[in-house]
């Protein structure tokens, strides 16, 4: 075999030690990857941040209607817990939102 197919092989079967690391166990813990040391820390996985529509509409309507381009953090945090109402939502959740937009306008 091939040296970068064995590489390659290799890798894919870390990987996926890995994400079965990362499962949770049916007692409610999570499983350690054969050859790791318990003190290595496993990464936690990110959740992406899906506005529901009608936080979407209502940041498109300050955005757009308010034309509030780039909020303060005091703004950021009341428009927060106004959106929270809908959906779970973080400050850097608005923040990004804002950002990302203004980027994609340019």
């Amino acid at each position: 075999m091939e040296p970068r197919t064995l590489q390659l092989m290799e890798l894919q079967t870390q990987q996926q030690m890995e994400l079965q690391a990362q499962q949770p166990t049916e007692e409610g813990g999570s499983i350690q990857a054969a050859g790791s040391s318990a003190n290595t820390p496993i990464r936690p996985t990110n959740n992406r941040w899906t506005p529901t529509l009608d936080q979407l509409r209502i940041l498109q309507e300050l955005y757009y209607d308010k034309v509030l381009k780039s909020p303060t953090p005091e703004q950021i945090q009341e428009i927060c817990l106004h959106l929270q109402q809908y959906g779970q939502i973080e400050g850097k959740n608005v923040f990004f939102w804002f950002q990302n937009l203004k980027a994609r306008e340019r």
